[in-house]
């Protein structure tokens, strides 16, 4: 398809949950984290991608495995 938008890698985000995770400062893994926003689990360049996302709207600092 020519001039496809590209979709979103964390559409359906529960900004609830990332509001309680951030408040409460919790420490997570990658899967974890997506299991917790209700987002995909994915990998590669499109996991990185989607944490770039997910820090345009919080900061998060990664400690060893963990975000």
């Amino acid at each position: 398809m020519t001039g496809s938008k590209s979709q979103s890698n964390i559409e359906g985000l529960n900004y609830d949950e990332l509001k309680k995770i951030c408040d409460e400062k919790e420490m997570l893994n990658y899967k974890q984290l997506c299991e917790r926003l209700d987002i995909p689990i994915l990998n590669g360049t499109s996991k990185t991608k989607q944490i770039k996302e997910i820090n345009t709207i919080c900061k998060y600092e990664k400690n060893w495995k963990k975000i």
